[in-house]
């Protein structure tokens, strides 16, 4: 079996492109020797929080790090990095396309690379998750709950028809927004270029609302590359520079769950949010002033204060070093700064001296998107959405059955029927009024049985479902283990509970394992469920009869001895027994005092408890009542005769308890590793329940299973 790596490999590569919304995003990401940074998002006047890009190695405390605004520090200052983030400091949205074309490994590899995430969260860092195809949902809200992450991170999604791209970073947006986090990421997993899908004005529009937000944009596109065994399992990762022309920086290949692992550390390193109370006043244009000890140029931020508190909205900042720009905070304003560096930028955080970005670290602008941008070569990633085109040799993964118009139009019209069918049958059925008459005609000759035409016609009453079901051939014998199994409800009534039941199930099944096999199984199957549960209530009373029959026919040859007829022995026995042989006892003695032949009414107990020594105590009541004989002798004869096959009963039970035990095991084995697949490893069991050849090896393996299920209990089975 090839390894892990290797087959990913075979089937995705990852190309990374990690854009921040506007200049300063660009520079979070690079690893600089100056500090920036911008206002944080969803906090309420005076609580400020301001985010901050320190370069690698610097120390950020509140002792290195001096904040002021219009000249005042700052009260209550705290500084938490991301990596150890606190609550609302940091969120990441993961956003995870399940279209058709995700299916099997590319989907498998995004979430891998998801987890991968998971697993680098740090403090109270919040981590969301977003999976979408014609419609974007929430698959799991912010939280910090890491069991509650990767508990819905270990299974896949049903994968479906059509991309509502633009839905899912929106609706990411608002999930960070609702949440409040002072910074935060969205991270997109395809195997298609958003560019390719949007277009230059929804990409524009989006990295908008992120920069609004101060959020960091990451694309990994998944591209099928078979043939390339040598980079199986690899990714190149490429990192956004802070200017359209500036090319893109080339790492080593890494693979594409480590790929996008090693962006999200990245994208936190050096990160950290500063929170302080304000000490200024309502209504007032307030200039922030960020020094770090060792550590130039200075952050510059400007906002206005509202005249009511309201949640914050970031704001804009330019570096001590040229460049101007606008913002709004709580309000409008605008941040300049001056400092060494040649030349001038102007515009949304503009450049400054010899090409290079020298624009401040606030809170970014909008993103630059050039009309041609989309248009330029991946090397040179001038948008947060460019990334390398998806290879057009790369083979599409095979439609499933259950995504097709026929199987959706056929589970959809089955499941309303079926359920449907189980609210009927649980609720449409009245309690018939002549209950009592059909009870009492049994009793009455020629009530239940026509003869016509030289044929017996036996008359059906009831409801509907009672006269369908009494048509059936195995229904007289359900019905008789019904009324010896001592359930209390009607054999009609059970019917309509498991029918109903059973629909519960089927919806449960089919919404929680996303499967309609695995529904239409439990439709299926549910008849021969009940019937054997009904099956082997009975068999059990069956036994306890046969285990309570010799005592209490040497009690009736006793009750005989003394003096007793038959019927009083019967009734006396009856009187002391326990179930069932008390209640079996008390009826064969009714129906010989409604006239009944007693040997009959015996042949019946003996017949309904399938009881070989109760045939022959009929049969010594049939002796007696012709010619007479020593009945007390006879029935100590057959009590004799039933202790003995009992004992061999038992003999036989425990010699074949090992080979009963044995097809127990083996025929369940099949059906409980397949859902342990489904569960541990999604993606393995995919193929064989959402594929035409799946289905249908599916089907014939469960075949295989019962015949050697069945076989394996005749051999096992002796009859005494």
């Amino acid at each position: 079996m090839p390894s892990a790596p290797r087959v990913l490999g075979f089937f995705a590569a990852t190309v990374l492109i990690l854009s921040l919304a506007g200049s300063s995003a660009g520079d979070l990401l690079a690893s600089g020797s100056q500090l920036s940074g911008w206002l944080g998002y969803g906090t309420t006047f005076p609580d400020r929080a301001l985010v901050l890009k320190a370069p690698a190695g610097a120390s950020v405390t509140t002792r290195t790090l001096h904040v002021s605004e219009n000249g005042t520090p700052v009260n209550a200052l705290t500084v938490t990095p991301l990596s150890h983030a606190g609550p609302g400091d940091f969120g990441v949205e993961l956003v995870i396309d399940r279209n058709t074309s995700m299916k099997g490994i590319p989907l498998a590899s995004a979430y891998s690379a998801a987890r991968r995430v998971a697993g680098k969260l740090g403090g109270q860092q919040q981590l969301g998750l977003i999976t979408f195809d014609g419609t974007a949902s929430v698959a799991l809200g912010l939280t910090s709950d890491t069991a509650k992450i990767f508990h819905t991170l270990a299974s896949l999604p049903r994968t479906g028809a059509g991309r509502d791209i633009a839905g899912a970073y929106t609706l990411a947006l608002s999930q960070l927004a609702a949440a409040k986090v002072a910074t935060g990421a969205v991270i997109m997993l395809s195997d298609q270029a958003p560019s390719t899908l949007l277009g230059v004005a929804r990409s524009s529009s989006i990295a908008q609302a992120a920069a609004t937000q101060g959020v960091a944009i990451v694309t990994a596109t998944l591209i099928g590359q078979p043939g390339t065994q040598q980079q199986a399992g690899r990714a190149p990762i490429t990192t956004l520079g802070s200017h359209p022309a500036q090319p893109v920086a080339q790492a080593a290949a890494v693979s594409a769950p480590q790929a996008v692992s090693s962006e999200y550390q990245r994208l936190i390193a050096g990160g950290y949010v500063a929170r302080y109370t304000s000490p200024l006043n309502p209504g007032v244009v307030v200039n922030v002033l960020a020094h770090l000890d060792g550590v130039g140029p200075n952050v510059n931020l400007t906002y206005t204060v509202p005249a009511s508190p309201v949640t914050s909205t970031p704001g804009s900042s330019s570096l001590s070093g040229g460049g101007s720009g606008s913002s709004s905070g709580s309000g409008s304003g605008s941040g300049s700064g001056s400092g060494a560096g040649s030349g001038a930028g102007s515009g949304s955080g503009g450049s400054a001296g010899g090409g290079s970005s020298g624009s401040g670290s606030s809170h970014p602008p909008p993103l630059r998107i050039p009309p041609d941008a989309l248009a330029t070569s991946p090397r040179l990633s001038s948008t947060p959405f460019s990334t390398v085109p998806v290879s057009p040799t790369a083979t599409p993964p095979t439609a499933s059955f259950w995504d097709s118009t026929p199987a959706i139009l056929g589970a959809g019209i089955l499941g309303g029927g079926l359920l449907a069918l189980a609210i009927w049958l649980a609720f449409a059925g009245k309690r018939d009024k002549r209950a009592v008459q059909r009870r009492v005609s049994s009793f009455i000759p020629g009530s239940a049985e026509v003869v016509r035409d030289g044929r017996t016609y036996t008359l059906l009453t009831g409801s509907g479902l009672e006269r369908f079901l009494a048509r059936r051939r195995w229904w007289p014998v359900f019905a008789e283990n019904v009324e010896v199994a001592r359930i209390r409800r009607g054999p009609v009534d059970l019917v309509k509970r498991w029918a109903a039941g059973a629909a519960v199930v089927a919806v449960f099944a089919m919404l929680l394992l996303s499967s309609v096999l695995i529904a239409l199984l439990v439709l299926g199957v549910w008849p021969s469920v009940m019937r054997v549960a009904i099956r082997r209530a009975a068999r059990k009373q069956r036994e306890r009869f046969n285990e309570q029959l010799p005592t209490h026919l040497q009690d009736l040859s006793g009750a005989m001895r003394a003096g007793r007829s038959f019927v009083g022995g019967l009734s006396t026995v009856a009187a002391s027994a326990d179930e069932p042989i008390s209640s079996e006892l008390e009826r064969a003695v009714t129906d010989e005092q409604l006239g009944r032949p007693l040997e009959d009414a015996l042949s019946a107990v003996a017949k309904r408890m399938q009881s070989e020594d109760m045939e022959q105590v009929a049969l010594v009541a049939a002796l007696n009542r012709r010619s007479g004989s020593n009945v007390a002798e006879a029935l100590d004869r057959v009590a004799e005769g039933a202790r003995e096959r009992m004992d061999l009963r038992r003999e036989i039970k425990a010699l074949t308890g090992q080979a009963r035990l044995s097809n127990l095991v083996l025929s369940a084995l099949p059906g409980v590793l397949l859902l342990a697949i489904n569960v541990i490893a999604p993606q393995y069991a995919h193929p064989l329940l959402h594929t035409t050849m799946g289905i249908v090896l599916l089907i014939i393996g469960a075949g295989m299973v019962l015949m050697g299920w069945r076989v394996m209990s005749g051999i096992v089975k002796v009859e005494v």
